[in-house]
């Protein structure tokens, strides 16, 4: 099974690895830097399932 990915333009989601085997999410730019502003908002939401339905949100709109 193939793994989407969500794409727009020059920005994609991007899944962390923790250990414990949690997972996080951010927004990152082609060259793999990370969107300082959005990953900001998105840490407030660490450990919810809320933290990837807004990383999409932000990736889409």
């Amino acid at each position: 099974m193939a793994r989407s990915r969500v794409v727009l333009g020059d920005l994609r989601v991007q899944v962390l690895k923790r250990a414990g085997g949690g997972r996080s999410y951010t927004i990152v730019f082609p060259d793999c830097s990370i969107h300082a502003e959005v990953d900001s908002y998105l840490r407030s939401y660490e450990g919810t399932g809320s933290q990837k339905t807004y990383a999409n949100s932000s990736v889409q709109g």
